[in-house]
């Protein structure tokens, strides 16, 4: 199961969720669209997302608190995070 799938899982479990994305530049992935997925999932209040794993002591700290918005699953919603995407990084 790649990042999205997790995350996904993970909200529909409603669980709170920090993410870390494998990033391009430490060879650990092809390109940085996790990075993508979850600055995504972190602005809409899902998550608590983070960039590097120096950030996790600052994501432990918030996590106490952290009030996730309630995602629900939606086609749509799931939809256009994906078309987002394509249209930032991939031309058709």
């Amino acid at each position: 199961m790649g990042v999205f799938g997790s995350i996904l899982s993970s909200l529909e479990k409603n669980k709170k969720v920090i993410a870390v994305p494998r990033l391009h530049k430490y060879g650990e992935h092809v390109n940085d669209h996790q990075k993508e997925i979850i600055e995504t999932f972190n602005k809409k209040g899902y998550i608590i997302g983070i960039n590097e794993v120096k950030e996790l002591g600052y994501a432990l700290k918030k996590v106490k608190d952290f009030k996730p918005q309630k995602y629900v699953s939606d086609n749509s919603k799931l939809l256009n995070i994906v078309d987002e995407y394509i249209s930032k990084y991939i031309e058709v």
